[in-house]
């Protein structure tokens, strides 16, 4: 539940500084920042002002009824140079505790200036980790394929600084990029506007991926292939070599891995800084064994926790397509093999296809150090599609994949797709990191045909009784990926219910912020979290978002 936001108005304007090295500069002092406003939600507050980047921000987050006299607050906690919008974490509490949040500026080491005024308000309770809900939008009338998440480039390698970006891609060579928006209101839901972009290409795209060397790749019917370094310019690929229809892109730091039909697979790597027709190199990489003449749809790369042991690749797609390799290269064909999968028992009386796959870490304590492989696709019997989820939770060799337990669902439903939230990660004094499970996987969401989201929880929360504020802990579910439940089936589900039978091509999760460069703080009992986003897309350009 969401705290109505409010605006209180300063007791004290003017405040001197006194700590971080803030003190005894010769810049002059800034008026206070305007136009400061704050919107409380999961364990976050986003919040936005009349931004000038000259100047340097402080932004103070408090208890209910403190108003900041100098540049530190006993019990309270604070960030150096903030920047509009962003997103903050905050521990509920069990939305029992109202925070107080304002800004100050300061140019050239100069005395802060006044605060802005003091948006108020409390953020919800434990993480959700059981349901995920989602808000409904359109953009156009295109069928969406994939989507991506990541931080744009004003050129290859070089961050733009604008807002983290989602890319949906879709029939006809479509692309929306979604940016925050950043008008708050009393009523406000932190959301993306997605706006149509040009792609240069006019073949449906099924795939985008997001590289941190490069920016996002987009892949299509006819070997179509696009680039772009931000979201928002696009170039088409002219020196591909393939024409078959490519189904999958993976990023993997620096090349991409890219499948199609008739068992295409190929690797691009970047071969100029600009964003031109032929910017990457191709590499055939079609796997000479266990792939004959099926679709590779997906594929997941996974390196150990530690990077000791054996690195596995996996593809995954149709006609129950599921090997992987253990000494694959992205640039390289030379010795290479690939062996089919174990599947556990006999979950499919027909055939199986696989139409994506993932690679998550979880554990109980300390940092994430199991393995998380996930599946998902359909079981067709006389041309009926029921929904499959395989599963390995194997921490030395997962090549033997379970069954998950699902539950029944509309007739004719496959899974499309598949990702997994991130630990909110919870922070304690002085950015240390105390949190049960840092990175892992908290709720795996599956998506499908006829609206249907299915999810599991990794790991599940609780509050601990005891000294104020309460704190927020995790522990490991017996089984991860075991058990799914359906989500939407109610009708106060108002996004999925108004998706109906919307068939929901793809997922993505993303993680904003981080915890340990946000927060200075003396209070060492409030955890801190980081925010999970989800974003799901398919026909008639429907957008589910979650935040």
């Amino acid at each position: 539940m969401h705290r109505p936001f409010r605006t209180l108005l300063p007791a004290l304007v003017v405040i001197a500084l006194t700590a971080c090295g803030g003190g005894g500069g010769n810049g002059s002092t800034p008026s206070a920042p305007t136009g400061f406003n704050a919107h409380f939600s999961d364990q976050s507050v986003t919040f936005s002002w009349n931004y000038d980047p000259s100047l340097d921000y402080w932004l103070y987050i408090g208890p209910e009824g403190t108003t900041p006299t100098n540049d530190v607050i006993a019990g309270a906690y604070f960030s150096l140079g903030v920047t509009a919008p962003s997103t903050y974490m905050l521990n509920a509490n069990g939305g029992s505790v109202i925070y107080n949040l304002s800004i100050n500026a300061h140019s050239g080491g100069s005395p802060g200036s006044g605060v802005s005024t003091i948006a108020s308000g409390s953020p919800v309770s434990v993480p959700n980790t059981t349901k995920n809900p989602f808000a409904a939008s359109t953009s156009g009338s295109s069928t969406f394929n994939g989507v991506a998440y990541g931080n744009p480039f004003s050129s290859a390698g070089t961050y733009s600084g604008n807002p983290a970006t989602y890319v949906a891609v879709g029939a006809g060579g479509s692309a929306y990029t979604g940016i925050l928006n950043t008008t708050y209101s009393a009523s406000y839901t932190p959301n993306y506007v997605f706006s149509s972009k040009s792609t240069n290409v006019s073949s449906d795209l099924n795939a985008v991926a997001y590289d941190t060397t490069d920016g996002f790749l987009a892949v299509g019917a006819s070997g179509a292939v696009t680039y772009s370094p931000d979201g928002l310019t696009w170039t088409a690929q002219t020196n591909t070599s393939n024409s078959n229809t490519l189904r999958g892109v993976l990023a993997l730091g620096g090349t991409y891995l890219v499948s199609g039909d008739s068992c295409t697979l190929l690797s691009a790597t970047s071969i100029n800084t600009g964003n031109t027709n032929n910017k990457f190199t191709w590499t055939s990489l079609t796997p000479s064994s266990q792939c004959s003449s099926q679709s590779i749809y997906s594929m997941a790369y996974a390196a150990p926790v530690g990077n000791t042991g054996t690195t596995y690749t996996y593809i995954a797609g149709s006609n129950g397509l599921l090997a992987y390799s253990t000494n694959f290269s992205s640039t390289s064909t030379s010795g290479v093999t690939w062996t089919a999968a174990t599947i556990s028992g006999s979950p499919c009386s027909g055939t199986m296809n696989f139409t994506n796959i993932t690679y998550q870490y979880y554990g109980s304590s300390g940092t994430a150090t199991n393995p998380l492989w996930v599946a998902v696709g359909n079981c067709t019997v006389g041309g009926v599609k029921s929904p499959l989820i395989l599963y390995s939770t194997s921490t030395s060799n997962p090549t033997t994949w379970v069954a998950a337990s699902l539950p029944a669902v509309t007739t004719n439903t496959g899974l499309n797709a598949v990702t997994a939230m991130r630990d909110v990660g919870a922070y304690y004094g002085q950015a240390a990191y105390v949190t049960e499970c840092s990175g892992c996987a908290t709720n795996l969401i599956a998506v499908g045909d006829n609206g249907v989201v299915l999810t599991s929880p990794v790991i599940t929360w609780s509050t601990s009784a005891g000294t104020s504020p309460t704190k927020v802990t995790a522990s490991l579910v017996s089984v991860p990926g075991y058990t799914w439940t359906q989500y939407g089936a109610s009708s106060s589900d108002s996004g999925l219910t108004s998706a109906g039978a919307i068939n929901l091509q793809s997922v993505v999760a993303a993680t904003f912020g981080n915890a340990t460069s946000s927060y200075k703080t003396t209070d060492t009992s409030t955890p801190h979290y980081n925010p999970t986003g989800v974003l799901s897309v398919g026909a008639s350009g429907k957008i589910l978002q979650s935040f």
